[in-house]
C-alpha cells in the first residue's frame, strides 16, 4: 500500500500546486513500485507541472510501455506534445485516451485544442462542444468554444461564451482578455477597458492583458497611456515581438 499512498500524496500536493513535492514523492512511489502504472502517470503529472517536459514525456512513456491504453498517460503525452507545437502527434495521443475513456473532459479539450493549433476550427469547436456536453458551463470549455467561435468570425457567438466562462470562474484571467479583446474590436471602448482592467488586476504577470490595453488606448489617439502599458509589457518579456 506505500506506493499507492505516494501516489495519493502526489497528487494531494498537485493540487495544491506544489510541484517538487509531488515530484518527489512520485518518484519514490516508482523506486518503491516500478509495475505501476498510476505511479509513472502520477510521475509525469508532476514533472510536467514543474516545466520538466522532456522527463515527463518519459515518465508517460513508460506507463505506455506498461499499459498501452492508459487514458491519463496518452492525455498527458498528448498536452506535452501540443506544447512542443507537434499537434499532428498530439491528435493520435487523444484519440486513444478517448477510446479508452470516452467521457474524459480534458482529453475532449486536447483534442480541440491540437486541431485549433492546426487551423481546424470547426473540428475543434466540435471536440468543446462534446467536453461541455459531459460538463455544462465548465469555465474552460467555454472559454475554448469563445476562441474557436472568434477564429470562425463568429463574434457574438464568442461574446456569449467567454461571459459564461468568467460567469462561471470570475478569477479567469484569460476569458477576461479574450473578452476584453473582442469588445474592443466592436468598438465598446469602456466595456473592453473594463475587462482588460479586470483581467491585470486578477493577472498582472500576463503580458496580453498590458498590450491589448496598450491597442486599446492607441485606438483612442492616447499614446502615452499605451506606451506605458507597453513599458509594463516589456518589462514582463523583455523578448515579447
Amino acid at each position: 500500500t506505500q506506493p499507492v499512498a505516494l501516489v495519493g500524496m502526489c497528487l494531494v500536493a498537485l493540487a495544491s500546486s506544489q510541484a517538487e513535492a509531488a515530484v518527489q514523492m512520485a518518484s519514490a512511489a516508482v523506486v518503491s513500485a516500478p509495475d505501476l502504472v498510476a505511479a509513472w502517470v502520477a510521475l509525469g503529472q508532476a514533472l510536467k507541472a514543474a516545466e520538466r517536459h522532456e522527463k515527463a514525456a518519459k515518465a508517460y512513456e513508460r506507463a505506455i510501455r506498461l499499459d498501452g491504453m492508459n487514458a491519463l498517460a496518452r492525455l498527458g503525452l498528448g498536452e506535452l506534445k501540443i506544447a512542443a507545437g507537434r499537434p499532428e502527434e498530439a491528435v493520435a495521443e487523444f484519440e486513444l485516451a478517448l477510446k479508452r475513456r470516452p467521457a474524459l473532459i480534458a482529453a475532449h479539450l486536447g483534442m480541440g485544442n491540437a486541431l485549433a493549433c492546426m487551423g481546424r476550427n470547426e473540428e475543434a469547436l466540435e471536440k468543446y462542444e462534446a467536453a461541455l456536453a459531459l460538463r455544462p458551463r465548465l469555465a474552460e470549455g467555454e472559454f475554448a468554444a469563445g476562441f474557436a467561435l472568434a477564429r470562425l468570425g463568429r463574434a457574438k457567438e464568442a461574446e456569449t461564451r467567454y461571459r459564461r466562462a468568467v460567469a462561471a470562474r470570475p478569477d479567469f484571467a484569460a476569458a477576461w482578455i479574450n473578452l476584453g479583446s473582442l469588445l474592443r474590436e466592436q468598438g465598446q471602448d469602456v466595456f473592453a477597458e473594463a475587462a482588460l482592467r479586470r483581467a491585470i488586476g486578477l493577472r498582472p504577470d500576463l503580458v496580453s492583458g498590458w498590450v491589448n490595453l496598450a491597442i486599446l488606448e492607441r485606438e483612442r489617439c492616447r499614446p502615452e497611456a499605451a506606451e506605458t502599458y507597453l513599458h509594463k509589457a516589456f518589462a514582463l518579456n523583455p523578448g515579447q515581438v
